[in-house]
């Protein structure tokens, strides 16, 4: 089952740094860094374990552990995970309420794990937060190119605005200044190894992103398979420095509309230069 699904974004390739902390009541604490890694997290069997994530959160939990692992979450972004069981390492995602952020959690559980809370910081909510307090700040900043204003579009700034072109209402259509849409080869192109699916170009944008090209590139992904298919984000045949998708499994093939999907493939480069 999925615990308050929501179809979301998930954003991949990440790198994990652990810093130890101590709480001013001396309870141990630990901190991991989101940075564009699958965070991994080890429970201890029939203790609960907190996880502090910067904003309220839904958690998918996995069909595979609905018997053995239940989570409970606060609007305050903590989360309180408890395994009955042991189990191998799975992989999860975790969302913000908006759909915009996403963690992938590598998740197990062993008898002998420790029990003392981590807490996830995540610096794309310190620049989010900058961001904003830039654009009210100037009443000429929605208008003029990101740089020349000191405001900087990063990759959900622009997989948003990329996005609404597809699912978004009229009204919310229009691009914001520096971002434009690039010439790109559409139709079928296979970027994914080792499943039916079909993967099809729709279009693509550039954006400025700290004095660099951001390239968005918007893919249909359709599965051919008589059976349900979560695609793995290392199976992609191209390089990216990001991904977001408008959910993250695919039904058997016929049961529109969620035998498809949209993926959203963030690159420094426009998609069809990019080699692994």
């Amino acid at each position: 089952m999925r615990l308050n699904f929501l179809r979301g974004w998930m954003l991949t390739f990440l790198v994990v740094f652990v810093t130890p902390a101590i709480s001013q009541e001396q309870e141990p604490q630990e901190t991991l860094v989101w940075n564009r890694a699958p965070l991994r997290i080890v429970l201890p069997v029939s203790s609960e374990r907190q996880i502090d994530f910067p904003a309220e959160v839904d958690v998918y939990l996995l069909e595979s552990l609905a018997n053995t692992l239940h989570v409970t979450a606060t609007p305050e972004g903590s989360t309180f995970w408890t395994a009955s069981d042991k189990f191998g390492t799975e992989r999860m995602m975790v969302t913000d309420k908006s759909g915009q952020m996403q963690w992938l959690v590598d998740v197990s559980a062993e008898p002998n794990a420790p029990t003392h809370r981590l807490t996830i910081r995540d610096s794309r909510f310190t620049a989010k937060a900058e961001t904003l307090a830039a654009v009210e700040s100037s009443e000429q900043a929605p208008s003029q190119m990101p740089g020349s204003t000191g405001v900087v579009l990063d990759e959900v700034d622009v997989v948003r605005a990329v996005a609404r072109q597809f699912y978004g209402p009229t009204r919310l259509a229009e691009m914001p200044a520096g971002i434009s849409r690039v010439g790109a080869k559409t139709g079928e192109v296979p970027i994914y190894r080792g499943a039916p699916l079909t993967t099809e170009v729709l279009g693509a944008w550039r954006a400025m992103s700290d004095g660099s090209d951001l390239y968005v590139t918007a893919i249909k992904v359709s599965n051919r398979a008589s059976y349900e298919i979560r695609p793995d984000p290392r199976r992609i045949s191209v390089r990216i420095r990001a991904m977001a998708a408008q959910h993250s499994w695919l039904a058997p093939a016929g049961e529109a509309p969620y035998d498809s999907t949209l993926w959203y493939l963030v690159s420094d480069r426009p998609l069809q230069e990019t080699t692994l």
